[in-house]
């Protein structure tokens, strides 16, 4: 919903688009970097080999000098390179319900991420936000 709203918010700008497809995975190019997005309610360390074969990112997939895929799920922050690929798992600003408590999913530090990217260096810098 936040999609829908702020394309609308934003309607009078040419460079700001959002896609609102409604596949369960989505990627782009930035530069020479490949930005894979999955919500990440799966094995994540899988995450590189579908965004490599899938027919549709496969080819930007291979042609990215640098590869990152980026989750939410698990609502706490991760970060590991798997065979050369970037995977980070973003923070959640969402605070903790009954069904993380009973789960124990608790006590993660609530945050939101800004990435910077250059169009050869690929991410250049990281900045955090907590609540």
């Amino acid at each position: 919903y936040l999609a829908h709203s702020l394309d609308i918010y934003f309607r009078e700008e040419e460079r700001i688009t959002f896609d609102r497809d409604g596949s369960l995975i989505k990627g782009l190019l930035v530069g020479n970097t490949f930005i894979g997005y999955h919500h990440g309610n799966c094995k994540i360390d899988d995450l590189p080999l579908l965004f490599a074969t899938s027919p549709s990112f496969s080819m930007l997939f291979g042609f990215a000098k640098y590869r990152e895929v980026h989750t939410g799920d698990k609502h706490h922050y991760m970060a590991k390179e798997t065979k050369g690929v970037r995977i980070q798992q973003m923070p959640s600003l969402s605070g903790t319900d009954r069904w993380h408590s009973d789960s124990n999913y608790v006590h993660s530090i609530r945050a939101a991420l800004a990435l910077v990217y250059d169009k050869e260096m690929g991410k250049v810098a990281e900045f955090e936000e907590r609540l």
